[in-house]
């Protein structure tokens, strides 16, 4: 190529140098953009499984307690309601978060978890602040606050996760971009 320009054009020698340093770049592309979509899902999945910690204060938790917590329970329209102590303000305030979850439809239907986002902000982050009310003197609730924290950090990297993610793919997209522009100022 070189030969071809001769020595003399510099302005026609920097334009093969940078034909060839990005074209250069596209040696290890394929294996980068892969190696980013590998440490993605590595993550994304790491910070799900911590992220599926709610179902314990939806369910398996929360039943504990009220086992253990619980004065009377009632059926009403088939559903098993509990009663606490009039004193037992923890589980009173968690179970009216609780009932307030289930009857939004933007968060959770018949189908399940509907959006991971509004869970977050409409049930574990007011979780974590009812139990943060009890802590230190109502060792369950500590419990709640560690899971409820778990959950909401689990969200939080998610998200993050997803954010640098696409960012990272963005930079790929770019890269191929700049050096579609670069071969076609050379081909001119």
């Amino acid at each position: 190529l070189y030969k071809e320009i001769g020595v003399n054009k510099h302005e026609e020698i920097h334009k093969i140098n940078r034909l060839l340093s990005s074209l250069y770049t596209l040696n290890d592309f394929r294996t980068s953009l892969r190696n980013e979509l590998r440490t993605y899902i590595k993550k994304y999945n790491f910070h799900e499984d911590k992220f599926y910690s709610y179902r314990k204060l939806l369910y398996t938790k929360y039943f504990e307690l009220c086992n253990q917590r619980g004065v009377d329970f009632i059926f009403e329209n088939g559903i098993k309601k509990w009663k606490f102590r009039d004193d037992d303000l923890f589980m009173i305030n968690y179970t009216e978060n609780r009932i307030k979850i289930f009857g939004d439809q933007e968060v959770i239907t018949e189908g399940g978890l509907k959006d991971r986002a509004k869970l977050t902000e409409r049930f574990i982050i007011p979780l974590v602040h009812i139990s943060a009310d009890y802590i230190p003197e109502d060792y369950n609730a500590i419990e709640i606050n560690d899971i409820a924290n778990e959950v909401n950090t689990a969200h939080t990297d998610m998200v993050y996760a997803t954010t640098t993610h696409f960012q990272a793919v963005n930079s790929y997209l770019d890269i191929l971009v700049d050096i579609n522009d670069k071969i076609a100022e050379y081909l001119k």
